[in-house]
């Protein structure tokens, strides 16, 4: 170690009770400038590390979770994204962004894995859903050892949700399709499969807040603005991603009730279902109607004096809606569907 000192004349130097940058004592240690700054002498050696952890790519050979061997045992504490080399591919992954309040403008902010993400990619599926919802997950684990893996728990992302790749995202974006080969190896998708939603999926982007909607019968969760009538989900079949629209919830339009005419007379949240209608007066038809499963935050009256002419749902029962001043249950023709809700259609063509 030595060190370096920089010359200034005492005359023209002014008497500044911290030294300027230009005079600050500079040491070289090991290659590796720091100057007396306690805040870089802290942070230079991270800098360093994170360098050094950058070059060092991690390798994986399978995303089979029965496959796993400690060398698919991967590193990504502190990290924003990380390549990832496969055989001789390479893929990217990234932690995820939060948002961020910057005069009065929102920012998203790219996040860093955890501290303790230390664990292995895995292919995950869901037994209670159809093979379109497949996501590659990260098991987080004790050490190396794939013995672990059962005692091990998946990761969350920054929104608390389980961190996931989506299998859209594997077959439509760039950074992600070595994924894609590796799950091919692996025998994990089917290749008619695979090639069915490769045709019917390409150029569709995944967004991680889209709600999805493998089955007709899955439960959903509507949040319920006062000004946004509007739930808005995805069908996700083999055959289709389609964007399905269920508006005018839970909405009064009489314009002498002092609201605007898209108010939403009692905004919350609530998990609903889609189910095939035995209601008699829809006998013979295929029609759905949507069950409230349960109130998932409780509802409030924002029109003052309201007269609660659109009720308020309970749970267990069919969702009512007000129509020509009547109440009746939300319904839909799968026949004849609105435009919005045409999506619908794919999951009575999956029954055929």
């Amino acid at each position: 170690m030595f060190l370096i000192f920089f010359r200034h004349s005492i005359s023209t130097l002014p008497p500044f009770k911290n030294p300027p940058a230009a005079a600050r004592l500079r040491i070289h240690v090991d290659g590796c400038k720091y100057t007396t700054s306690q805040a870089t002498l802290e942070s230079a050696p991270l800098k360093n590390l994170r360098r050094r952890r950058r070059a060092e790519i991690p390798r994986i050979h399978t995303l089979d979770r029965n496959r796993l061997t400690p060398r698919d045992f991967v590193d990504l504490s502190n990290l924003t994204t990380s390549p990832i080399a496969m055989d001789s591919l390479k893929a990217s992954i990234a932690y995820g962004h939060t948002s961020h309040l910057d005069y009065e403008r929102h920012k998203m902010i790219r996040s860093r894995f955890p501290p303790d993400a230390r664990g292995f990619l895995y292919y995950h599926q869901d037994p209670r859903l159809p093979l379109t919802a497949g996501e590659i997950r990260f098991r987080v684990t004790a050490g190396p050892d794939p013995a672990l893996f059962d005692a091990g728990k998946d990761l969350l992302d920054p929104h608390g949700t389980f961190w996931s790749i989506h299998l859209l995202k594997l077959i439509n974006s760039k950074i992600h399709r070595a994924f894609k080969e590796i799950l091919g190896k692996d025998e994990l998708l089917d290749p008619k499969f695979l090639r069915t939603i490769e045709k019917s999926w390409v150029g569709i982007r995944f967004c991680q807040s889209m709600r999805m909607l493998y089955y007709l019968e899955q439960p959903f969760e509507a949040i319920l603005k006062p000004k946004t009538p509007l739930v808005n989900l995805r069908v996700v079949t083999p055959h289709a991603f389609d964007e399905l629209r269920i508006h005018n919830f839970l909405v009064d339009y009489r314009s002498d009730i002092g609201a605007s005419p898209y108010t939403v007379t009692h905004p919350g949240r609530l998990l609903l279902r889609f189910e095939r209608s035995t209601l008699p007066e829809h006998a013979g038809s295929d029609v759905v109607v949507i069950r409230v499963l349960k109130i998932l935050e409780p509802l409030k009256v924002v029109i003052p004096m309201y007269d609660m002419a659109v009720p308020m749902p309970c749970e267990g029962e069919l969702l009512q809606i007000r129509y020509r001043n009547k109440n009746r249950p939300y319904s839909m023709d799968l026949n004849n569907p609105t435009s919005s809700m045409k999506a619908l259609q794919f999951f009575a063509l999956e029954r055929l």
